[in-house]
Order: C-alpha cells, then structure tokens, then sequence
C-alpha cells in the first residue's frame, strides 16, 4: 500500500475509532512488518482469489502448472468471510485467474459496497463487452486494474497467449468510454517486469496516456 493511501486509511480509521482504532493500528503495523505466525489483531486489508478459471495461458503464470482444483469461489463463502472479519477495510479480488469469469463477482462486490468497503480486481479486459462494461461501471467497484505487459501487439499475445491487443485496446476504450467522468472506479494499468519487456514500460504508460488511463503500477515477475 503506498504511503499516501496508507496515511488516508490511517485517518478515517482514528476518525471513527478513536483511541481504539489507533491501538489496532499501532498492532496491525507490528504485525505487518513483523510477519508473526499468528495475527494479534484483525486484518484491515486481504486479497482473495475469487477463481481459478481462466481465458488464457500467460506465460508467466502459474495457473496452467497448478493442480488445485480449477473452481469459483461461491458468494456463500465470500460472504463468510467478510461476516468473520468485521475490521477490513479495503479487498483485492486478485489471484491466478480471471475473476470476471465468476458468475458471483458483482455480488461480492454489492456486499462488500454494503459493509463500506472498498474493493476492487484485477482482469485481462479480454471480456470488457459493452455489458460487461455498464455491469462495472453500475456496480460502483472502486478499482479496475488491466494487465498489459507489452505495447507491442506480437510481444504482447505472445506474453498473454490467447488474448488479442486490438480487442485489448478496443475494450480498454469502452470501459474507459462507460465510465465517463464518473469517480468510480479507478481504471489502471498492470504491468509486470519480466527480463522480456524490461525496456517497455516508458511505452506502456505512454500508451496508458493515449487510452486515457492515468495511472500504471509495475511488479517483478515472482
């Protein structure tokens, strides 16, 4: 989490909370920098796979090497967590699948907008059809983050098999056209560093520029 969202979540937590939530925040930096096998407080942030489905095979993933049981996370058990964890406060729906393929994803996301909390997930936008699009844009999500590891059509399909740039980039634009000067949510780009693409990353966000995007994030391959 940067700094400035950090210091935002920091705020509004000593706002409503008080004294207490100053203490749970005192406990919850201790446990993040201390990783302790077991947490002395609840958690304010998690990050659930919310499937293991996907429409690609990325070529630095590794969903095709998995041998865990390709299956969605049911509403039920979404639900449950977020019932047993009273303290979050923000969730990223990110994991080693494409979460648009959930039938169940807008209603996690309705439940968790209902409990205030923010939420958001990552996709590859092969799916971002006009429907689609309106379904994001109604839902209220707070972030959309698109992975694009290349501006270069062949490098790009080549890193994302069976995925398109021009649907790519077509998608992109009706997301971004569907939001309109709407707050939410916050479309970014995704760009994982890997030794193949290194050198693109000053095109990808002048590339993020053209398509009206104004933020790009990068992370090393693991």
């Amino acid at each position: 989490m940067k700094i400035k969202d950090a210091a935002k979540l920091a705020a509004e937590i000593l706002t409503k909370e008080g004294p207490a939530g100053c203490v749970r925040l005192t406990r919850s930096y201790f446990n993040l920098t201390n990783e302790p096998i077991v947490m002395s407080t609840m958690p304010l942030m998690i990050q659930i796979e919310p499937t293991l489905h996907c429409n690609l095979e990325c070529s630095m993933c590794v969903n095709p090497l998995m041998r865990r049981q390709k299956r969605h996370m049911s509403f039920k058990d979404f639900q449950k967590i977020i019932d047993d964890v009273p303290s979050l406060k923000k969730i990223s729906l990110v994991g080693a699948g494409e979460g648009l393929l959930n039938p169940d994803l807008f209603d996690m996301i309705a439940y968790a907008k209902s409990r205030s909390i923010s939420i958001g997930f990552a996709t590859n936008a092969m799916l971002l059809d006009d429907s689609m699009c309106k379904r994001i844009i109604d839902s209220r999500v707070d972030w959309v983050n698109i992975s694009v590891d290349s501006a270069e059509k062949d490098k790009y399909e080549r890193i994302r098999k069976g995925a398109s740039f021009s649907r790519l980039l077509e998608n992109i634009e009706r997301l971004v056209s569907a939001k309109g000067r709407k707050m939410a949510p916050d479309i970014s780009i995704w760009f994982v560093i890997m030794k193949d693409n290194l050198n693109e990353l000053s095109d990808v966000i002048a590339l993020a520029g053209t398509l009206g995007i104004p933020k790009v994030s990068a992370q090393l391959e693991h």
